[in-house]
């Protein structure tokens, strides 16, 4: 139901400038066998995978909620559809999670919010599809809070494909659990990163446990992000680069078995908050050094 003039009004700009911007998302989409079709009797129709569409909304909607005009959009649009919408379902995923060791970042939580009321029409009219190389979730608080949080948006039965998506959307937000023995594969991953940090770094961790505990806290949402093509902005990724080059650099290395684990590339962004992280760690053992001095 949306034509170019929809797009001119809501965004208060020229038709040759949204004609401009719709090539420009036609030419990014393509990268994800995603099409952006248009005729006069229908209008916009986005055409492809429906989990490669929604990850692609997604990782949209994660970029536009940092700055201001883009989040001010989204709740705009959101308010032009349904006032209470986000409300309730943020109240639905605290409530879901209340019960669970299951731990949320509030801004992440935010996002999921904003997300599933902008799929709400989606959710039980377009078919999920399964993808055999993505890692299922198995973890029983997750699948109980996702199907609690989806039937409180949707009143038609909740399907094992819609659960395991939204599951999957969750543990990317949710901070690593030590006794979740689905994710004990990333122990020696960790405790290889911060070895090949220390090799690099020349310098010792003094709260070696702590140090462990940290980076699998980050690591396991991370690993879900990356296999699933999950997308989380890091606003500060310029600073960190031009600031603290030689860190981030000696992270990239560290990170190197993480790679070999998901077979993909580390976007710099996910770099960037590793390098945060281990930032302060140098620091904070520079310093004790200094005292033992």
């Amino acid at each position: 139901g949306l034509s170019v003039f929809h797009f001119q009004e809501f965004l208060k700009v020229s038709k040759g400038t949204i004609l401009s911007d719709i090539k420009k998302i036609r030419e990014m989409l393509s990268n994800e066998n995603c099409q952006l079709l248009y005729s006069r009797k229908r209008g916009f129709t986005l055409l492809g995978s429906e989990f490669q569409l929604r990850r692609e909304a997604k990782n949209r909607l994660a970029s536009l909620l940092q700055t201001t005009s883009g989040r001010f959009g989204v709740l705009l649009w959101l308010v032009s559809m349904d006032f209470v919408l986000v409300a309730q379902v943020k109240k639905a995923i605290i409530n879901a999670c209340l019960r669970t060791t299951i731990q949320l970042a509030p801004s992440r939580m935010e996002e999921l919010a904003f997300f599933y009321s902008l799929t709400k029409k989606r959710i039980g009219d377009s078919s999920l599809e399964e993808y055999d190389e993505l890692p299922i979730i198995h973890s029983n608080e997750t699948a109980s809070i996702s199907k609690k949080v989806l039937s409180s948006i949707i009143e038609t039965p909740i399907t094992e494909k819609e659960t395991q998506f939204f599951s999957r959307c969750l543990m990317t937000f949710v901070q690593g659990n030590l006794h979740d023995q689905s994710q004990e594969f990333l122990f020696s991953c960790v405790a290889e990163i911060i070895h090949r940090i220390e090799a690099l770094v020349a310098v010792r961790f003094e709260s070696f446990k702590e140090l462990f505990d940290n980076l699998y806290f980050h690591l396991v949402p991370a690993y879900y992000r990356m296999v699933y093509g999950f997308y989380l902005p890091n606003p500060m990724i310029k600073q960190i680069k031009s600031q603290y080059g030689a860190i981030y650099e000696l992270t990239k290395k560290a990170l190197q078995p993480f790679e070999k684990i998901i077979r993909k590339k580390i976007p710099e962004e996910e770099i960037g908050f590793f390098s945060i992280l281990f930032g302060g760690e140098i620091r904070k053992s520079n310093l004790l050094a200094q005292q033992k001095r």
